[in-house]
């Protein structure tokens, strides 16, 4: 792998506690897994096998209830890059829409953009804050790369192959001079100006470019209705007292 995968896996299930153990065990069985849960949490078996070349894992899962969600954080043995390939294939079993994945998967929708299973929505939702949204995503490349781009409703983040690695640009929405969307034969492109100096998107989808740079105007614009209403300095055409 080329990239570091984590040691602790948070999901946060929209559902009570017993909704989760439910599910959740449920998944372990699909996935050929043992899973033993209580109050507390879980404890998850994988079982050595041969002919999958699978030595024996054990993954454990703390639960914390919080209003209609539940957090569950899970810890890896020492084989981490398989508990984290397991981890990814009990999620995959569980049910549409009972993971937040920070609005990830809707915007995804939105934007017609098909990700195989959830590891990317898994990937993105681990760099983002609890309150943190997506707003919109894009796929196109940075240079000759492939990247993803993803507006939350504070940062724009690019991704390359691997978003479970560090972002490759991670810019606050308000250090972003402007967005220019351009169009070639191959696709949409966005010129970002961003410090020290401007990027360049290339070989988006059709709309992805469109969608990226309106929904940037768009929360810009919000943000800017949100500044305090004393200013600290003056206003432009306007004289300090």
């Amino acid at each position: 792998m080329n990239f570091a995968v984590p040691d602790e896996v948070r999901w946060i299930f929209l559902g009570d506690a017993a909704e989760a153990t439910e599910l959740v065990d449920a998944a372990a069985r699909k996935k050929g897994f043992k899973s033993r849960s209580n109050a507390s949490g879980f404890v998850v078996e994988i079982p050595w096998s041969l002919r999958k070349r699978r030595p024996a894992a054990t993954i454990v899962g703390a639960t914390r209830p919080s209003g209609p969600r539940t957090e569950i954080v899970w810890r890896c043995d020492p084989n981490t890059s398989r508990s984290y390939e397991h981890l990814l294939g009990l999620e995959a079993e569980l049910p549409d829409g009972r993971i937040d994945y920070h609005g990830m998967a809707e915007v995804s929708a939105a934007a017609g953009l098909a990700f195989e299973g959830r590891r990317t929505f898994r990937a993105v939702a681990a760099h983002l804050q609890d309150d943190e949204r997506a707003i919109a995503v894009a796929r196109g490349k940075l240079g000759e790369n492939p990247c993803l781009m993803l507006l939350t409703d504070r940062r724009l983040l690019l991704f390359g192959d691997h978003p479970e690695a560090t972002p490759l640009v991670d810019a606050p929405l308000d250090s972003i001079a402007a967005m220019r969307l351009g169009k070639k034969s191959d696709g949409e492109t966005l010129r970002i100006g961003i410090p020290p100096g401007a990027i360049v998107i290339s070989n988006l989808g059709h709309g992805e470019g469109h969608g990226i740079a309106s929904t940037f105007r768009l929360r810009a614009q919000e943000l800017a209705r949100t500044l305090p209403l004393i200013p600290s300095e003056p206003l432009p055409n306007e004289t300090a007292p």
